[in-house]
């Protein structure tokens, strides 16, 4: 049975002063698995999610279609696509089904369009 170290600052030394003086460092498998953690904690393993594929970031991935309230301001959203070209197409449809209506096409931050009805207040 291997040494049992009272702390890890004592083991930090006690391996130190053995490299110190050109030995060898040898570790229990235990202590080896100590040492591993303190340098690089383990990452618990990614959990199995069965609905994660139905999960989605209307804000990192693809383009969403807000309208926009007499401000500009978003007031809710009306559409998503993964793909860009969709969501566009989804963008004319309702700027033409809506005419008096403000709509914007957004990626992320970036817009990609927007139509902004001015209204007399």
């Amino acid at each position: 049975m291997g040494k049992r170290w009272k702390s890890t600052a004592d083991l930090a030394e006690a391996m130190r002063e053995r490299a110190a003086r050109g030995r060898n460092v040898t570790l229990s498998p235990e202590t080896a698995l100590l040492v591993a953690q303190l340098i690089a904690p383990a990452s618990p393993p990614p959990m199995k999610d069965p609905h994660a594929r139905f999960r989605v970031d209307l804000y990192a991935e693809g383009s969403t279609i807000y309208q926009l309230d007499h401000r500009g301001e978003i007031f809710q959203i009306v559409a998503w696509a993964r793909n860009a070209l969709v969501a566009r197409t989804a963008f004319d449809y309702l700027c033409e089904k809506y005419p008096k209506e403000s709509f914007s096409q957004r990626r992320r931050s970036w817009v990609e369009a927007d139509r902004i009805i001015k209204r007399e207040t």
